[in-house]
This record gives structure tokens, C-alpha cells and sequence, in this order.
């Protein structure tokens, strides 16, 4: 569940309702769609909220998005 942001520059992901070691496929069809939709909008960058544990935050490193302390959150710009 996700929505844009107030100025709609980004699209922030604020529940995702799979364990990243289940089922990568779903995970990369997650991915697709929240790019999909931020460049509907224009958007310049997608943002996952509130990662659960560190884990979770390193798995989401490993996918290309950075970890920013201050929202708490984990960050991809789209280019």
C-alpha cells in the first residue's frame, strides 16, 4: 500500500506484505509496479518506509535503493 507524495516529486511504499526471502519474483513484480506508477506521475524517486529490521533495510540496499536515517526509510532515484 502506497501513495504519492504531497508534491507528488516521489512515490512512497508504506507496506509491503511479503518476507523478502519468499518468492523474489513477486518482490521484482512489487518493484515494477511502484516504478511503473512513479513514472505515471513524474515522479524523480520511489521510497520504502519504516524497514522493519536492519535485514529487511540491507536486502532493500542490495536492490539499489540507499537507507536515509532521518524519514527512515529507503530511497531509489529514478533516472
Amino acid at each position: 500500500m502506497g501513495r504519492p507524495t504531497y508534491q507528488s516529486s516521489g512515490l512512497r511504499l508504506d507496506y509491503i506484505e511479503k518476507s523478502p526471502e519468499a518468492s523474489e519474483p513477486h518482490l521484482d513484480l512489487t518493484y515494477l509496479a511502484l516504478y511503473a506508477y512513479a513514472t505515471l506521475l513524474g515522479a524523480t524517486h520511489v521510497k520504502i518506509m519504516n524497514p522493519i529490521n536492519s535485514d529487511v533495510r540491507d536486502y532493500y540496499e542490495r536492490k539499489g535503493f540507499c537507507y536515509d536515517e532521518k524519514s527512515n526509510s529507503c530511497i531509489r532515484r529514478i533516472v
